[in-house]
Formats: structure tokens, sequence, C-alpha cells
């Protein structure tokens, strides 16, 4: 089994190896624009038959390999000058003294070079011609060079402005959705425990046995609240545990009053769903469905796969839905679920509540089918 590099081999992530990179493709690139500037070349001189073809290749990559050495300073320079700013006209002056610098640093270099080459290799001295117009067409080809890298330096360094803003904007927007499932999601914790406490205070001097067995559930619940963590996500058996020690609870309250049918498959218990969203749910079941009569009573609660969705529903046999659905006086568990799902899934999730199937009150949540293969 290899566990490092092998040997010989530079590892991409070094920065010695990244540097030798980017030299290799200013060589490449370089190369390329001498190559192209013999080939306009090439054209004149076989057009007026004047030969010389060796001699004007080597002018011309002689003129763009010594030239950069110079490309990485000019791309300083326009980095650290950049535009638009609102001191461009000291960036300009910078950005032309830097070129002026670098122009005559190159033309100093490679007419040194082809004056010693030149006659090395058998073609006589280099005519350099009259000087003064000579320096002045090296200087304006450098300076278009130098005009280019400015370009291409500032398209990419506004690109990569504008894509940092891009992704502190999402990172901004992302957080700013978390703090509210944060806030939804304490919303709902107080809530139950408010009314747990309040169901095992009214239980201890009338019955301390049962509000003992209460306290031992609600301890229960605790536990499996603690357990998820800050988690937005759980799987649905985790989820079915933390009900199970609600229900537990209210079957201590209405011993002889609350039947709980669970039907759920194997497939949809590894399903992801967002953590305490059944609680709610059964907790305005029991509320509305179980409390307010003297007769046995029913909670359902199923899980299924629908095509990309998971179905959750959460119903009762009690009085049935109000004529408003949703909204009538339901407190704050279906707003709040409501509200949740709109965060976590946009509209990928929905919720809708009505008559159940025999009378009573359902609820069912639809949610984008995704499976956890690891324990909760």
């Amino acid at each position: 089994m290899v566990t490092g590099p092998h040997p010989g081999v530079r590892d991409p992530s070094d920065p010695s190896f990244r540097s030798f990179r980017v030299w290799c493709w200013l060589f490449v690139i370089t190369t390329g624009l001498g190559l192209f500037n013999f080939a306009v070349r090439a054209t004149t001189l076989g057009a007026s038959g004047e030969g010389g073809f060796e001699r004007a290749l080597l002018e011309e990559l002689s003129g763009s390999w010594l030239s950069t050495p110079f490309i990485p300073v000019m791309i300083l320079v326009a980095v650290r000058f950049p535009l638009p700013s609102r001191r461009w006209p000291r960036h300009v002056a910078f950005y032309a003294a830097a070129s002026l610098a670098c122009a005559a640093g190159a033309i100093f270099l490679f007419l040194t070079f082809r004056r010693m080459v030149w006659p090395a290799l058998g073609w006589g001295e280099y005519f350099l011609g009259d000087l003064r117009y000579r320096v002045a067409m090296e200087y304006l080809k450098q300076a278009i060079g130098h005009v280019g890298i400015f370009a291409v330096t500032m398209y990419y360094t506004l690109a990569q402005r504008t894509r940092t803003r891009e992704v502190r904007a999402a990172e901004l927007e992302r957080e700013l959705v978390e703090a509210k499932l944060r806030a939804l999601q304490m919303q709902i914790e107080p809530h139950f425990l408010f009314n747990a406490l309040n169901l095992v205070s009214s239980c201890i001097r009338v019955d301390a046995l049962r509000a003992e067995t209460m306290l031992a559930q609600l301890s229960d619940f605790l536990r499996a609240t603690l357990r998820a963590g800050g988690a937005q996500e759980v799987r649905l058996d985790h989820e079915l545990a933390m009900v199970s020690a609600y229900l537990e609870i209210m079957k201590a309250r209405f011993p002889d009053r609350l039947r709980v049918e669970l039907d759920t498959s194997a497939e949809s218990r590894r399903a992801l769903v967002p953590n305490l969203i059944l609680q709610p749910l059964v907790e305005n079941a029991v509320k509305h469905g179980i409390a307010r009569h003297a007769r046995v009573g029913t909670v359902r609660i199923t899980a299924a796969r629908d095509g990309d969705a998971l179905r959750l529903t959460v119903a009762d046999d009690g009085p049935g839905a109000p004529a408003d659905g949703l909204s009538a006086g339901r407190g704050v568990g279906l707003t709040n679920t409501a509200e949740r799902l709109a965060h976590l899934y946009g509209a990928a999730a929905r919720i809708a509540a009505g008559e159940a199937p025999g009378g009573g009150l359902q609820v069912v949540v639809w949610v984008p089918w995704r499976v956890a293969e690891a324990a909760a």
C-alpha cells in the first residue's frame, strides 16, 4: 500500500511545484507569442524574397523569452494598484512607470543577447539600425504586451472578488437560515418542556406514582433529544424514539384513553427527517384529539416513501379538522413545523392538514427522500 508520494515525483500541492508550473505556463505562452510574431514576419520575408527565416525565428523567440522574467513584476504591480480605484491616476502612473522600467530591462537583455549570439552563429554583427527608433519600436511592442497583462490581471482579480463576494453572501445566507432553524427548534423544545412539567405538577398531589412515572419518561425524552445534539436532520428511527418517549408520558397521563398505532417500514426508518418534526404534530393530536373527550382515542403515525419524498402522517380520531385547516388555533406546533420545512427544503417539502379517513384530524408532511446509511 502506497502511503506517500512516489520517490522522485513532486507533490502538486508543494508551493515550489506550483511556482514551477506557473513558470512553465509563462514559457509556453511567451513561446507561442514569439512563434506568432515569427509567422507574421515570415510571410513578409517570404513575400519580399529576403529569406533569413532562422534569424527572424531566433530574434522573435529571444524577445519573447527574455521578456518573461518581467511578466510577474507587471502582474504584481497590476494587483497592487488595481483599477477601478479612487486613486486611479496614481495607479495608472505606477503601472506606466513599471512598464517603462520592465520594458527597458527586457530590451537591454534581448538586444545584448543578439549582439553576442549573432557573431557566434556566423551571422555577422547584429544590426541595430537607428537606436532611437529601434528602442521606440521595441518599447511599443513591450507596452502592448503590458496592457494585455494588465487587462487579463484586472479581469481575473475582479472575477475573484466577485466570486468571493458571492461565496460570502451564500455563507451569510446559510448562516441566517441555520440561525432561524435553531431558533425554531429551540422554540419547540421549551414549548414541549413547559407543557410536560405542567402535567407533572398537576399530578404530584393527586397521583404521586403517576407523576414519578411521567418524570422518568420525560427524562428519557430529554436524553433522546440531547443525543441529536444540534443536528437539523436525524434518521426517522431516532425521531420515532423521541416521539415514543413523549407518548409514554401521555400514556401515564391518560392510562386508559390513549392508543398509539405505528406503521413504518424498515426502509422509511433509515430516511432523514428534520429533528423534532413529529413531536409537535403528535402533541397537537393528543391535545386536540384525545384530551378533549373522555373516550378512548387513537393516534396513528405512518411513514412511507412517496416517489422522491418521504410521507409522514400523524392522525387522530378526535373531533376533526377545523374549517381553516392549519391556522385555526393549532398553536405554535404546526406553524413552527411549516416554517422549518420552508427554511430547510423550500418548495421540495410541504405540509397539509385535513379530515382523516374515518374522522378526526390528520397532518401530512412530505420531505425529500434521502437515506442515511449509518445509525443516527
